[in-house]
């Protein structure tokens, strides 16, 4: 158990909403997708802080670190032509997918976060962003030589937007 203390009561998480077409949605850290919570928005969010105010007061100083992401952190949706590696070419036109991205900024470039894909790569300010998440999520996907249900991971929600939520880390008994 972590017995330093803390610089700060309060931690600012990003967590990312996903709406589906249901009206439900899932609910997840930036820093870590599977934590992740499903129900209504509401419930949902309630959830993922109800979580990690218990989970973020007890694990080391590294991993908490992690949750903590530089401000300006943006989301944007970019689609991808993904490969069904399953299926033979000459049946149907390569699909395209709306992958969401969170932009992390850093000093003259961005961390870009593919999040279907859960992975993490960095992009220089003057490459073209779409098309280096288009090759680079392209190039994920088919090294992870995909099974056919495997696809289903990449479906978009109705929506994607971040939420931040102010997690204390003070348990009441430190009160």
């Amino acid at each position: 158990m972590n017995t330093l203390p803390l610089p700060s009561e309060k931690l600012n998480v990003d967590v990312v909403v996903k709406e589906l077409f249901d009206g439900h949605c899932v609910a997840y850290p930036v820093a870590n997708p599977t934590l992740v919570s499903h129900g209504t928005v509401k419930a949902a969010l309630d959830e993922v802080q109800t979580f990690l105010e218990a989970y973020l007061r007890r694990v080391d100083p590294e991993v908490l670190g992690r949750f903590s992401l530089p401000p300006g952190i943006t989301l944007v949706d970019v689609d991808v032509k993904v490969r069904l590696t399953h299926v033979p070419r000459g049946l149907y036109n390569t699909p395209t997918m709306t992958m969401p991205c969170v932009l992390l900024p850093a000093h003259k470039a961005r961390w870009v976060m593919i999040l279907p894909l859960q992975h993490t790569f960095y992009v220089k300010d003057d490459d073209d962003l779409d098309e280096a998440i288009a090759e680079e999520a392209h190039r994920v996907w088919v090294a992870t030589e995909p099974e056919p249900w495997d696809a289903l991971t990449l479906l978009p929600g109705r929506r994607h937007r971040i939420e931040r939520l102010s997690i204390d880390l003070k348990s009441s008994k430190d009160s």
